[in-house]
C-alpha cells in the first residue's frame, strides 16, 4: 500500500481468525483452495424467527396446515423475510447469506472521475472460498474466492454511503452465491443487488462519473433494511 493510502477499517466475519490459524504458512493460492472453509459463516446471523407457521381453529389441530387444513407429511422451516406484505417496509433486520469475507475501507489522496476536489474512499472485499451452505442454490457445492475493490467520492455523502456498506456487509448483504451477469457463470459469488463502482476512471462499464450512482446505491441499501440511521 502506497503512502497515499489511510486505512479506515477492517470488517471481518467471526470465523476468520480461526481460518487464518488454519492456513499460517500457506500460499495464497492454497489459501483459496483451504477445504475447512465454512461459507454459513456465524450462525448469530441466523433468523432467529423462522419456526414453524401454524394456527388454531374450531376443531382442528394446531399442527395443520392452515392453507389446506391438512396434516404436513414432510413439514418444513420456512425464511421469512421481515417485510411488511402490505406496504413493503422492514420490520426488524434483514440478514443475508454472504460467505465469510472480509472489508476493508482506505482513503487515497487520488479522486474518482467526475469528483475532482474530493479524494476517494476504495473498499476491499475478499470472500472466502468454500462450500454452498443449506440457503445457496446448490448446498455442498464449491465456489472460489473472489477479490473485488469499489470506490467512492472521498465527501461527505461517500463517506455516509461507505459507512452504511460497512453495515450491509455485517448483515451479510453485499455478496451471494448465483448467476454472475458478468461472467455468465452460475454457483459463484457475486454482488446482492448493490451495485459497486469498480473503477475509478471514465470511460468504463463500471466506473465513473455518473451523476446519479450515489443516489441509486442508497436506495439499493434502503430496500436491503440499511439506513443513515444504522451508522
Amino acid at each position: 500500500m502506497t503512502n497515499h493510502f489511510k486505512s479506515l477499517h477492517h470488517f471481518k466475519d467471526k470465523g476468520e481468525d480461526k481460518a487464518k490459524k488454519e492456513n499460517e504458512g500457506l500460499s495464497e493460492d492454497q489459501i483459496g483452495t483451504n477445504e475447512q472453509r465454512s461459507s454459513t459463516g456465524d450462525p448469530s446471523y441466523e433468523q432467529s424467527n423462522s419456526g414453524k407457521l401454524w394456527t388454531t381453529f374450531k376443531g382442528g389441530n394446531v399442527d395443520d396446515c392452515v392453507v389446506c387444513m391438512d396434516t404436513p407429511t414432510e413439514p418444513r422451516n420456512l425464511k421469512v423475510k421481515p417485510v411488511c406484505p402490505t406496504c413493503g417496509a422492514i420490520q426488524g433486520i434483514v440478514t443475508g447469506d454472504q460467505p465469510l469475507g472480509t472489508m476493508n475501507v482506505y482513503t487515497s489522496s487520488m479522486s474518482v472521475a467526475g469528483y475532482p476536489k474530493d479524494g476517494r474512499i476504495e473498499i476491499e472485499y475478499y470472500i472466502y472460498s468454500g462450500h454452498q451452505g443449506k440457503d445457496h442454490p446448490e448446498p455442498g457445492k464449491r465456489f472460489e474466492s473472489i477479490k473485488q475493490t469499489a470506490f467512492l467520492p472521498d465527501n461527505e455523502r461517500g463517506r455516509k454511503i461507505a459507512k452504511m456498506l460497512e453495515v450491509a456487509f455485517k448483515r451479510k448483504l453485499v455478496f451471494t452465491i448465483g448467476h454472475s451477469r458478468t461472467t455468465g457463470k452460475q454457483g459463484v459469488v457475486t454482488w446482492n443487488d448493490i451495485h459497486h463502482k469498480t473503477n475509478p476512471n471514465p470511460g468504463t462499464q463500471y466506473g465513473y462519473p455518473d451523476e446519479t450512482y450515489l443516489d441509486r446505491v442508497e436506495d439499493e441499501l434502503t430496500v436491503k433494511g440499511v439506513t443513515e440511521k444504522d451508522i
